[in-house]
C-alpha cells in the first residue's frame, strides 16, 4: 500500500486508472447489520476497489451515505457526464426511482 501525503502527489496516474474503469465493487452493511459487495458507477466518495489491472488495483477509502435530495442527484449525474458515462442508459432520466446517489 501507498501512503501519500497529498492528493496531487498521484492525481495524475489516479484518473488515468479509474477512468478506464467504469464499475467497481463496494463493500457496504444493510440495515440489518449483514455485509453485503454490490457493484457500482463510482464517483469517488466512499470505499471502492477499483480491478482492471490486478497488479495496478486503485483502493479508495471514505464514508458514504444515502443521499435522495434532488440537487444532489443532478450534481452526480452531471458528473458522471463529464466521465463519458451516460446514466440514462441504465435509469432512464434523474429522477427514475431506481437510480440513487450512496
Amino acid at each position: 500500500m501507498q501512503h501519500v501525503s497529498t492528493f496531487a502527489e498521484i492525481e495524475e496516474e489516479f484518473l488515468q486508472r479509474v477512468r478506464t474503469m467504469v464499475y467497481c465493487s463496494a463493500a457496504t452493511i444493510d440495515l440489518h447489520q449483514r455485509p453485503r459487495s454490490r457493484v457500482l458507477h463510482p464517483i469517488w466518495d466512499m470505499s471502492l476497489a477499483f480491478i482492471a489491472d490486478p497488479f495496478k488495483p486503485v483502493y479508495v477509502e471514505c464514508r458514504a451515505s444515502w443521499q435522495n435530495d434532488p440537487e444532489t442527484r443532478q450534481r452526480i449525474w452531471d458528473l458522471y457526464k463529464t466521465f463519458d458515462v451516460d446514466l440514462a442508459v441504465s435509469w432512464g432520466d434523474v429522477e427514475s426511482p431506481t437510480y440513487a446517489v450512496m
